[in-house]
């Protein structure tokens, strides 16, 4: 298959340690809409949250804004996202935050970050797109869930589809933006 017409590639990182991760991904820049779900750090659930609870029950923000999407983009690339080395073969990451990119080519990019616990200085995820790339663990700074959440709230209301939620999200964002 010709390079251009081929799934998105992801250069691995370990051999680039100079060059940003996201920079590295092929075609990013042609991202044609953004999702964001953001699960508030205070909800809590009775069991695990995996992705498909996030994209359920999270508060969602999307956008075909241009200038939004350069924006999350801009973000991505301040956030010091980089592949995570020396990864514990059980940690898996309760999404809390989700970012869903489609770019131009159709295909995704999706990034899912867990919480950013006090005793760190970075938030860790799993980075995948829909190419047949085994998924990447990757770290991202410590103020990630906090400028993400200022990034959403900029692009409007959050759509959540059960109205307790949506009410919840809506309160989240705006106590979030008022205390920082």
């Amino acid at each position: 298959m010709p390079a251009s017409t081929k799934a998105l590639d992801v250069v691995d990182v370990s051999q680039h340690t100079s060059a940003n991760f996201i920079q590295q991904i092929k075609d990013i820049n042609t991202a044609q809409s953004a999702t964001v779900i953001l699960v508030p750090p205070n909800w809590a659930f009775r069991i695990t949250l995996t992705e498909l609870a996030l994209k359920k029950g999270g508060c969602r923000f999307s956008t075909n804004d241009r200038s939004n999407i350069i924006s999350l983009l801009n973000l991505l690339n301040q956030m010091d996202i980089k592949k995570a080395m020396h990864v514990a073969s059980s940690w898996e990451p309760e999404p809390r935050e989700g970012i869903y990119l489609t770019l131009a080519n159709g295909s995704e990019v999706k990034f899912l970050f867990g919480q950013r616990f006090a005793d760190h200085d970075t938030v860790r995820g799993i980075f995948s797109d829909s190419s047949a790339n085994p998924a990447q663990y990757i770290t991202a700074h410590e103020s990630f869930p906090q400028k993400l959440l200022e990034w959403a709230a900029a692009t409007g209301k959050p759509f959540s589809k059960d109205i307790t939620d949506q009410n919840s999200c809506e309160e989240f964002v705006k106590n979030a933006i008022k205390n920082n």
